[in-house]
C-alpha cells in the first residue's frame, strides 16, 4: 500500500486514502481502529449505544494487559 505525503494509505487505483469504517466500539473495535490509524488509514467507530457502556451481560471480560494497551494508545 503507498503512502501520500501525509502518511495516509492511498488506494493504488484511486490514489485517496483508505476509509474504514468499523461497527462496534467494543475494545476489539477500538484496538483495531488504533491499528488502522497507526498504519495510515482514515478510520471512524460506529457504535450505536448513546450512554455509557456498562457490562451487558454477555461473560466478556478485558485481560489487564489488554486494557492498559487500551487506555496507553487510546488515552
Amino acid at each position: 500500500m503507498p503512502t501520500g505525503g501525509d502518511g495516509q494509505r492511498e488506494d493504488l487505483m484511486t490514489g485517496r486514502p483508505f476509509r474504514v469504517a468499523i461497527i462496534g466500539g467494543s475494545h476489539a473495535g477500538l484496538l483495531t481502529a488504533i491499528a488502522l490509524d497507526r498504519i495510515g488509514c482514515e478510520v471512524t467507530v460506529f457504535e450505536r449505544s448513546t450512554e455509557k457502556l456498562r457490562a451487558r451481560g454477555a461473560g466478556l471480560r478485558i485481560q489487564p494487559l489488554m486494557a492498559d494497551l487500551l487506555l496507553r494508545e487510546a488515552g
